[in-house]
């Protein structure tokens, strides 16, 4: 078994002094692979190491007679030994724009970032999104730049006996900032298997409340509020 603890007490690439945690019904304990001190939650917690990639996992279960609320599970709560001029990307999860950003103020991105510095990148993505919000968020405190990755079950219940998964999480120091964008798509793409169509979908297909390829045609939406009209106004 390997202990996430004792791979992010030494330095892994830039983080240090990672201390991961656990929110469990509103209180914030360490996370450590094992029973939750003060808490009926049992953790099994691991890391795997490869060439300039860190995978974070964590196993959550209910052993005690009642549900818990979990909230964020922090993955990652340390410190870069990069540049505090560093930039990183900032994504939105929406329709609005993701930019690069120089960190000068408290910055977060959704599932992923790459924070970059002339000499140096490393990426933080969360190769799984499914069951929980997933976040990143940078900033500079006293002279360091700080970093927190965490997925939230937002106070979702641990029934007794159930377990659940924590969104697993990538670390990685390419050499290449481009290169590393796709590495961390192609893995999260063997986690999700997503559909792929065989010809591009052409036109527009914005701001559908409803699934236009799968649920109900956007033809076939136009026609039934036509239709709707045309009852009402009878």
């Amino acid at each position: 078994m390997v202990l996430l603890l004792a791979l992010l007490a030494a330095q892994w690439g830039p983080l240090q002094n990672s201390h991961p945690s656990i929110e469990i019904d509103g209180h914030r304990y360490g996370l450590v692979d094992g029973p939750i001190a003060g808490t009926t939650v049992v953790a099994k917690v691991t890391a795997v190491r490869a060439a300039g990639i860190l995978l974070m996992r964590a196993a959550l279960r209910n052993s005690g007679a009642t549900a818990v609320k979990l909230g964020k599970v922090r993955l990652v709560d340390g410190t870069l030994s990069m540049a505090p001029g560093a930039v990183a990307l900032s994504m939105t999860g929406w329709q609005t724009p993701s930019l690069v950003r120089r960190i000068t103020e408290r910055t977060g991105s959704k599932v992923f970032t790459q924070v970059v510095t002339p000499s140096e990148t490393l990426n933080l993505g969360f190769t799984t999104f499914t069951r929980a919000n997933t976040e990143h968020w940078l900033w500079i405190e006293n002279g360091k730049l700080r970093v927190e990755s965490w997925c939230d079950f937002e106070d979702w219940a641990l029934e007794p006996g159930a377990e659940v998964n924590a969104e697993e999480l990538r670390l990685a120091t390419p050499a290449d900032p481009i290169q590393g964008l796709t590495d961390w798509a192609d893995a999260a793409v063997r986690h999700q298997s997503p559909r792929v169509w065989k010809e591009p979908i052409a036109g527009w297909v914005g701001w559908s409340w409803v699934d236009p390829f799968h649920s109900e045609k956007y033809e076939t939406v136009v026609r039934r509020n036509a239709q709707a009209i045309r009852d009402l106004l009878r």
